[in-house]
């Protein structure tokens, strides 16, 4: 977003503003490519992969967090994309569907679930902020988040989490 981008640019003077489907580099300038809920966003995830394969050094990493489409997640993102803060162009992915597609041009190494209750909770305070009504808020995040570090390992709760996290190195 163009606030992220006023915030970010406060860090450092070197910022590029481009589409992640027209990168303005070299092909294999970077040994590593960083996307943090991008790819919910593109008209085509395919489009966005190619692109950053092609920017990837050969055997560079892409490492990526996004959307998960579950049972747990499906609800709250419809009740919360009635909100100003997302669009139309938000999209949650299916993770089988989104493997596949990573898997044409990367070799998946890890793959991490995670927001299970500490994601939808404590995610959007701009949208909702049920913990704003506990006095220790910071260590109620934090038991949050071990809680679903916790649910995180039970092998029929995992694929449920709000989003996953993927390391891929370009083939």
């Amino acid at each position: 977003s163009w606030e992220m981008l006023i915030r970010a640019r406060k860090r450092t003077d070197r910022l590029i503003r481009a589409s992640a489907q027209q990168l303005p580099f070299q092909d294999g300038a970077f040994d590593s490519v960083f996307a943090r809920s991008l790819f919910h966003h593109l008209r085509n995830l395919e489009d966005g992969l190619e692109e950053a394969a092609r920017v990837l050094k050969p055997g560079g990493t892409l490492v990526l967090a996004d959307t998960n489409r579950s049972l747990l997640s499906v609800l709250p993102r419809l009740l919360l994309r009635r909100s100003e803060s997302f669009s139309d162009s938000h999209k949650n992915l299916a993770y089988g569907a989104f493997r596949k597609k990573i898997e044409r041009l990367f070799e998946v190494r890890e793959v991490v679930f995670f927001g299970y209750l500490a994601y939808p909770l404590i995610a959007f305070p701009d949208l909702w902020d049920p913990l704003r009504l506990f006095p220790f808020r910071m260590g109620l995040s934090r038991l949050l988040m071990k809680v679903d570090e916790g649910l995180a390992n039970l092998p029929i709760i995992r694929r449920l989490a709000f989003g996953v996290m993927i390391h891929a190195v370009k083939r």
